[in-house]
């Protein structure tokens, strides 16, 4: 199976994975054995996804936009602010969070108030080519890509932790965050760091990783999207 995983996330209540596949333009629904459930050819480009009550969010890299699928629907979603191939997205609430990949900023959403935060550079609050967004609680985390670290912001876009520097990442590509852990991927490294959610280094998988551009968990399951063996690698804590 040709995929370029570019981003991937878990539908818990049909134990299926919608992942983007980038290189060949298009959604997949696969289920467990491999097996693609589901094809949707209609993108340009998709990258990071996010799953959030039964709604899932793309970000459309190749089309400038981020986009909606709710069942049949797939429908843009306007934005205040034009971004240059956005490569994340993500909801909590009323509020939305894009990451805007060269313009180096991330783009928030809300019904309160709609602006922007960021800029290129290396120091607190700038970026060099961010890729997903995570909302928890009531903190962003932002996969700063390039700059090889996790930013964590409050609710007043201020810098509060940055993670990965220490641990050499190469590429934070892809990020997930739990009650549990933040959970990064490093890219050139082929590896996946989990932090805990005060940003102490807990664990670091390797085997098996090639290239990791996604990682998401549910339980005692952790998965990751390998761009470079075109699989989902899953780990089981016991």
């Amino acid at each position: 199976m040709d995929v370029g995983i570019s981003g991937i996330e878990y539908e818990e209540e049909t134990d299926v994975f919608w992942v983007s596949d980038g290189d060949n333009n298009r959604l997949l629904r696969i289920d467990r054995n491999g097996e693609i459930v589901e094809e949707v050819d209609v993108f340009r480009r998709p990258m990071h996804l996010s799953y959030r009550d039964g709604i899932l969010y793309v970000a459309e890299f190749g089309a400038d936009r981020a986009v909606f699928v709710s069942g049949e629907d797939r429908i843009a979603i306007p934005l205040p602010q034009h971004p240059d191939s956005p490569a994340g997205v993500d909801v909590k609430g009323d509020r939305m969070a894009v990451s805007d990949f060269y313009g180096h900023r991330i783009i928030l959403i809300s019904d309160h108030q709609d602006r922007t935060f960021g800029r290129e550079g290396t120091g607190p609050g700038e970026f060099n080519h961010p890729t997903q967004v995570r909302f928890f609680g009531e903190r962003l985390y932002v996969a700063d890509a390039y700059n090889n670290r996790i930013q964590v912001f409050n609710e007043e876009n201020d810098q509060v932790l940055s993670l990965g520097e220490e641990e050499g990442i190469k590429g934070v590509i892809g990020l997930f965050v739990d009650e549990e852990y933040i959970i990064a991927t490093d890219f050139e490294n082929h590896r996946i760091l989990l932090y805990s959610r005060e940003g102490e280094l807990k664990q670091i998988l390797e085997g098996r990783l090639q290239n990791p551009t996604s990682v998401i968990r549910n339980g005692n399951e952790l998965f990751a999207g390998n761009h470079g063996s075109q699989s989902i690698v899953v780990f089981k804590r016991r």
